[in-house]
């Protein structure tokens, strides 16, 4: 297996187990948006700027092997780590998008230990555009995590930019997940690549 690989399954390993991350190294900056509560979580470094809940707290990690990521915590979770939205910029390890899919779903279906085998499901695997302009690929999957003894239902949007794949991971145990899609939603329309230092 080449480095891009394991970097890429390494950061598979960490968005299913949703491991607590390490201190910030790049913080990136918080102003207020006008709607909604919601403010703008903006960081160069990483490439991108979303709006997120003024109330969710955030937790950043920069690490030269698991990537750069920006989790935003919904504060009601009875488990921390259970209903997040996570996004992450690991190192482009496939050809296309959906190749960087495909491989995501084969590996959390035999691979991933923190998921229940049999249990994951894809739902919807399908190309979309995020903000207007930017090509992405929209994953819908349910799936039993072993760690938190939770069924729980995630979306991914994967894009590429620059030789980096983002990806928006919003998940919650399945009960609550529509409850908080609308807000999500709001936070995937408002995602934009900005200039990297």
């Amino acid at each position: 297996m080449n480095k891009s690989n394991t970097i890429f399954l390494i950061s598979a390993v960490f968005v299913a187990y949703s491991l607590p991350m390490s201190a910030a190294v790049s913080l990136g900056q918080t102003t207020a948006a006008t709607t909604d509560n919601l403010v703008t979580y903006s960081n160069p470094a990483f490439g991108f700027s979303i709006l997120y809940p003024s109330n969710w707290p955030k937790e950043i990690s920069d690490d030269p092997v698991i990537g750069q990521d920006a989790m935003f915590l919904v504060p009601t979770s009875p488990i921390k780590y259970l209903e997040k939205v996570d996004v992450s910029v690991t190192n482009q390890t496939h050809n296309s998008l959906k190749a960087e899919v495909d491989y995501l779903i084969n590996f959390n279906k035999h691979e991933n230990p923190a998921l229940g085998g049999s249990n994951y499901q894809v739902i919807e695997s399908v190309p979309i555009t995020v903000n207007g302009n930017i090509d992405a690929y929209k994953l819908v999957t349910t799936f039993y995590d072993k760690q938190k003894v939770k069924d729980v239902k995630s979306l991914q949007i994967f894009m590429l930019q620059g030789g980096k794949l983002y990806n928006i991971h919003y998940s919650a145990e399945l009960g609550k997940y529509d409850s908080l899609l609308p807000t999500v939603q709001k936070m995937i329309d408002s995602f934009q690549f900005i200039s990297t230092r």
